[in-house]
Order: structure tokens, then sequence, then C-alpha cells
């Protein structure tokens, strides 16, 4: 279990991204390796092992490959949960443990999209669906949540930047952030190149009432300014100080 092999090239690329090669307090053991062993030795020898390290996480990749749970197998739900038991002990014992999954082709909501039985989800304290966000670059993701804890974000954005992963918040609430740039990007930064809201229509494409939603939340922010009376003579102009 002390580090992994110099031919899993694909595996220690993704290591170097993450930042993790070299490290010692970062095992791997491969599935390869536990071929002809039952589960529950396996992860017995994987949950000491944390013991003797001092570790905090035991990360399974993926439950249905090491437990052995193949074809029908993986839908039955005495099977599933028999899969689950050790894990749930090795939780009990106060290890965290991060189980995954891959998703049934026909995909659906976090908590069923799962493949296999439908067990394996109700055996846990929380079960997230991470998805790349479509129309959006490829360092989004959207992590979808069903917990039992109630501080748990049902929807979170998360971008990957140069120093790691960051939350971005509530997709609702980043459409929003995205939206509002948009419309600030349009806004002159001079006073004299102030613009009312039908050049804004023209430059942006949206609606006068969205435009004036935004404008409106922008002036309470402090983040643009106006000028003139709101007359049809002297309309209201905007612009960044």
């Amino acid at each position: 279990m002390d580090g992994y092999p110099t031919n899993q090239t694909s595996f220690r690329e993704t290591m170097r991204r993450a930042g993790l090669l070299g490290r010692e307090d970062f095992v791997v053991l491969f599935w390869k390796d536990t071929m002809g062993l039952a589960w529950p030795v396996v992860l017995d020898a994987a949950v000491q092992e944390c013991k003797r390290r001092g570790a905090k996480m035991l990360v399974v990749d993926t439950l249905a490959q090491f437990a052995g749970l193949v074809g029908d197998a993986e839908n039955n739900a005495g099977a599933a949960l028999a899969a689950m038991r050790p894990l749930q002990l090795a939780a009990a014992g106060g290890l965290g443990i991060l189980m995954l999954r891959h998703e049934r082709k026909s995909g659906g909501a976090v908590g069923d999209s799962g493949r296999g039985s439908s067990a394996i989800a109700g055996a846990v304290d929380m079960v997230l669906s991470i998805r790349r966000v479509d129309g959006n670059q490829r360092n989004v993701r959207r992590i979808d949540a069903v917990s039992r804890f109630d501080e748990t974000p049902a929807e979170l954005l998360i971008e990957l930047a140069e120093e790691g992963y960051r939350s971005m918040g509530a997709p609702g609430e980043v459409s929003k952030e995205m939206a509002a740039n948009v419309i600030l990007e349009a806004i002159p930064e001079e006073k004299a190149d102030a613009i009312p809201i039908k050049g804004l229509i023209e430059k942006t494409g949206e609606t006068r009432s969205q435009i004036q939603r935004k404008l409106d939340k922008l002036l309470k922010d402090g983040k643009i300014l106006r000028t003139g009376d709101g007359s049809k003579s002297d309309p209201f102009r905007y612009y960044v100080d």
C-alpha cells in the first residue's frame, strides 16, 4: 500500500495536476493488487493502514469494482447492503468514507442516478452528484446534494482555479451575478459617456425590465452612478465612476 507503481501513467498525471505526487499522507491501493481477496479483508487492511498513518479519509473508487458487485449483483439490494456494511463499520469507528459510483446511462436526480441498487444511497449520510455545466467553461462543475445534514447546500457551483477549487455559490445566484456583470461591462466608465437604458438594450439584447432590475441592484450596491432627471428630455444615464 506504500505509494503507487510507476506504470500507472494516466493516474500519475492526475496526481501530478492535483499536487499529490510524493505526498507522505497520500497512499494508493490499486484494485489489481486486491484480486483474489475478499472485499471485507481488503477493506479491513485499508482501515488498519489508515489508523497506522493517522489518516482521516478513506476513498473507495469504485465500490462495485472493489466489492465485486458485477452483473445483477450491483442491482441486488441484499448484495449492495452487504458490500456497504464494512464501510459503515469503518465510518462508525470515526473514519471518513468517500465512496464513488458511476452514474446510470439514463442519469436522473441526485440520489437516484447512481448505478446499482438504491440501497447504497440509502445507507450513507450524503449523496453528491458532480457534473459538467452545460455551455460553461470546462473548469466549472455543478454539485447537487442530498444530505442528512441541514447545513449541506442542495446545489453548488465550483471552479478549478490556480489555487485549487473554489466555491462560486448556488447556480441561481451565480447566474444573477453573471447577468449583472454583462450589464456592468456595457456601462461606460466616464460620466460624459453615460448610457441610457435604450443604449443598454441595444448592447446586451436584454429587455427593459430585465435591465432595470439589474441597474437598481447595481445602484443600491454602489457599483454604478446615475445622471439625468428621468424625464423624456433628460433620461437617466448610467456610468461607472
